[in-house]
């Protein structure tokens, strides 16, 4: 499977999260650098959970959307 980088840093930090909940803050933190003193509205951690649900087929429901707050994988 190709992942992008991001793709891939982002699949990892979820993995790594062992199935907690992480934010879109806390991921646009961790993967892309972003500091939590920069308030930034965008789009750009759910196109990437779209790209790689898409890439993952069947197993990308396994990445789960949490409403108004971010994202988890159920690894069972």
């Amino acid at each position: 499977m190709n992942l992008t980088i991001k793709e891939f840093d982002l699949l990892k930090a979820l993995i790594d999260a062992r199935g907690k909940v992480l934010s879109r803050d806390h991921l646009l933190t961790t993967v892309w650098g972003v500091g939590p003193d920069v308030e930034i509205r965008t789009r750009t951690v759910d196109q990437h959970v779209a790209g790689i649900r898409q890439k993952l087929g069947p197993e990308g429901g396994r990445v789960m959307t949490v409403p108004h707050f971010g994202y988890r994988i159920r690894l069972e």
